[in-house]
């Protein structure tokens, strides 16, 4: 986690909330995973063979990390998602991949169990969601919600694997078995084929083998603290693509011997070597599965509930809503629950719903970064009228954020030309919302290092463009702190080495903006703490317009001296927003 300017500047602010400047207080990692939410005994993790730490409550976990427990331990990790998995003792298992973006609404996780008891939960919903747990006899595809399975040390015994609630794959080199809550399989070992169905004495076994060890329940899990909540919720900010080009897979880690072993219970070999069922074994497991399905929408809900909440501190409106909207659609029992930890209205939801999918020749346009064809898109699509074209503008600047990471010089483009839109004072007049939207997301395009080096003199001009935007009164007080976070970030833009040394005079031109805004009456009066703010983004008490000019009278580059800049050092190593 990269706490710097940004922290400085919520720090910095008397009576001003830290989730005031949340959506820029730690830069979003794609390889963080989730985070250990119950440890007992040793843990330990590494991501190499030689990194190796020992795993201690609410540390971050990330992508490929191998996790390993000993004789007396226990873990339970907690995914982005909500996702918890519980591994038992003399346990080994590999986070191969956790893609998760509830705004794009995708989920895609991937896990390597080498050995042990395990029982995992799943979280937050998505429309489009997969979930895989691979073990040395084969994988087992989770459409659904609880599973619990035990992969033995022994490499002569099956893997067996529990259906509690859900929908269920397993999968080996000799085919595909469907199966479902209250049914199990086994594989591998030395038995032969295809995985095939168990009987309910069997599965009764790993049921009460795993219960044994690991609880009748999932625990409930302390809550993640403020700092690791934020780690977590940046992440869900990283577009689909961008965390699944940053999750490749570089080595396979060599799983560590055992300290003990884990094996079948008697109660499970004998029902595998029987192959039949009681009425009162299959009732048992009925029983079980109807109990797990009730457990499961209970966690389900405290998962959706974490996950929202943490959103609701990176996100704009319009993104939470999104969010909320995907999380509705791949689970609607969760609907009302995202909704309320949102603090999202219906109406809000219902406009970011219709608001969702853009123009078909506006998506062209947007794809192929040509910003004229994007403003004569909009200004046809809107047929003159400034609310609608804010809104297209923010879909427009929305859906470039998605390609930032594929495209960068497209969604550059696309940032200008939406940009170009809302400042227009008849469309700031209009839809100061709209906007003021449109240029938060325009200044995170504009901060990543990414869009930087591909297009630096657009991205000057477009920071300076966005500090002009968010200085109109009508916008500014749309939402004083989001208009603040766009200076910061416009400011942090056009002082990156890279901007500075194509074009040294971005840096001033977006400090007379800014020295402006702290002296404008209308924003002061919409925000007590507007200079201060201001000035604390500078690195000083003043800088006027005035001073400027005496600057680069003396000489200056357009740059400012850096002994008048105390947080130079800070925007110099100004890094990309959450999003």
């Amino acid at each position: 986690m990269n706490i710097g300017f940004r922290s400085l500047i919520a720090a910095a602010l008397a009576g001003t909330a830290l989730t005031a400047f949340s959506a820029f207080a730690v830069d979003a990692d794609p390889k963080v995973v989730g985070r250990a939410a119950i440890v007992q005994d040793i843990v330990k993790g590494r991501t190499t063979v030689t990194d190796e730490r020992v795993i201690k409550l609410d540390d971050i976990l990330y992508f490929q990390e191998q996790v390993v427990t000993g004789p007396k331990s226990k873990a339970v990790i907690e995914f982005r998602d909500g996702t918890t998995l519980e591994l038992g003792p003399n346990g080994a298992l590999t986070i191969d991949k956790m893609v998760f973006d509830p705004e794009g609404g995708k989920k895609d996780k991937a896990v390597s169990i080498s050995r042990g008891l395990f029982r995992l939960v799943s979280g937050a919903a998505a429309p489009d969601s997969n979930t895989t747990i691979k073990t040395p006899s084969g994988t087992i595809g989770i459409r659904g919600s609880v599973v619990a399975g035990i992969v033995p040390s022994d490499v002569s015994q099956p893997t067996v694997i529990v259906g509690a609630s859900g929908n269920f794959t397993a999968t080996n080199g000799s085919g595909t078995t469907s199966f479902t809550g209250g049914q199990a399989v086994s594989f591998g070992g030395a038995q032969q084929g295809a995985p095939g169905t168990t009987s309910a004495g069997a599965a009764l076994g790993v049921v009460n083998q795993v219960n044994g060890s690991l609880g009748n329940t999932p625990p409930n899990l302390p809550p993640a603290s403020p700092g690791t909540q934020q780690t977590l919720a940046a992440a869900n900010t990283v577009p689909a693509s961008q965390q699944t080009q940053t999750q490749q897979p570089t080595s396979t880690l060599p799983t560590p011997a055992p300290t003990g072993p884990v094996t079948l219970s008697q109660a499970t070999q004998t029902g595998l070597q029987t192959n039949s069922s009681t009425p009162q074994q299959q009732q048992q497991l009925s029983n079980y599965a109807q109990q797990s399905q009730q457990v499961n929408d209970q966690r389900q809900q405290q998962a959706t509930q974490n996950v929202v909440q943490g959103l609701s501190t990176v996100m704009n409106p319009t993104q939470l809503a999104n969010s909320v909207n995907n999380i509705a659609a791949g689970n609607p029992r969760q609907g009302q629950t995202a909704q309320n930890a949102s603090g999202l209205s219906q109406q809000q939801l219902a406009q970011a719903s219709t608001q969702a999918a853009l123009p078909p020749a506006l998506q062209a346009a947007v794809n192929s970064g040509n910003a004229q064809q994007i403003q004569q898109a909009i200004q046809v699509l809107s047929g003159g009228n400034p609310q609608r074209a804010a809104v297209l503008a923010q879909q427009v600047v929305t859906r470039a954020e998605q390609i930032l990471a594929t495209n960068p010089q497209a969604a550059v483009n696309a940032a200008a030309a939406a940009l170009q839109v809302v400042a227009n004072l008849p469309v700031q007049t209009t839809a100061p919302s709209e906007t003021l939207q449109t240029t938060v997301i325009a200044a995170r395009i504009f901060v990543n290092p990414a869009a930087q080096r591909v297009a630096p003199e657009t991205v000057a001009n477009g920071a300076a463009s966005a500090a002009r935007i968010v200085s109109n009164p009508t916008v500014y007080q749309t939402s004083p702190q989001a208009a603040i976070q766009v200076m910061a970030n416009a400011y942090g833009t056009v002082s990156s080495p890279g901007i500075t040394a194509t074009n040294p005079n971005a840096q001033a031109t977006v400090a007379q903006v800014l020295s402006q805004a702290a002296q404008a009456n209308g924003l002061n009066s919409a925000n007590q703490t507007n200079s201060a703010q201001i000035q604390q983004i500078l690195g000083q008490q003043a800088v006027t317009f005035t001073q400027r000019s005496a600057d680069q009278q003396q000489g200056a580059t357009g740059a400012l001296n850096p002994s008048e800049t105390p947080l130079r050092s800070e925007l110099n190593s100004f890094q990309a927003s959450p999003t």
